[in-house]
């Protein structure tokens, strides 16, 4: 399909997709962008909408998510430090958005049906990955499916 505001667009798996060349954390890569639409009614405005607030603020999101992505980290030190192997020198409070950057990776950008919109990150320690929702005044580390399922949880269906 041809989007007015995305340009040529896929429909698979309850969303539409595509993906876009970005640099985020200091690393180039095809950022999947999957825009939610469990009924094929086609792309909404909002959503659109959604996109462009997020390329208006995407420096922003790239200096103030580390913070928060190294927060996560250090509260679930223990259990990360279980599964990645780590330096013998690495302890929680040594761990920097460098080494973070290394072991993690911006895998999609989601937009939901209201216009939430946050990045899926893949990282070693678990399956699903982590979730950062953007699109609150302070973004925040959620699960993966909680961003995908955001629109239906605020709709109480």
């Amino acid at each position: 399909m041809e989007d007015k505001f995305f340009g040529s667009i896929e429909y698979s798996n309850n969303a539409w997709r595509k993906s876009v060349e970005c640099t985020i954390f200091d690393r180039k890569l095809d950022l999947n962008i999957r825009i939610q639409d469990d009924k094929k009614d086609g792309i909404l405005d909002i959503q659109r909408k959604a996109y462009q607030d997020y390329l208006n603020n995407m420096d922003r999101y790239v200096h103030e998510v580390p913070k928060y992505m190294l927060n996560y980290y250090k509260w679930n030190f223990e259990e990360i430090n279980k599964v990645v192997a780590l330096n013998e020198t690495d302890h929680k409070d040594s761990i920097t958005e460098t080494i973070l950057y290394e072991m993690i990776r911006v895998a999609y950008f989601c937009i939901d049906r209201n216009g939430n919109y946050g990045w899926i990150i893949g990282c070693p320690w678990t399956k699903d990955g982590f979730a950062v929702l953007l699109s609150e005044l302070t973004p925040r580390i959620i699960h993966p499916k909680e961003l995908l399922n955001l629109h239906k949880l605020n709709n109480n269906s």
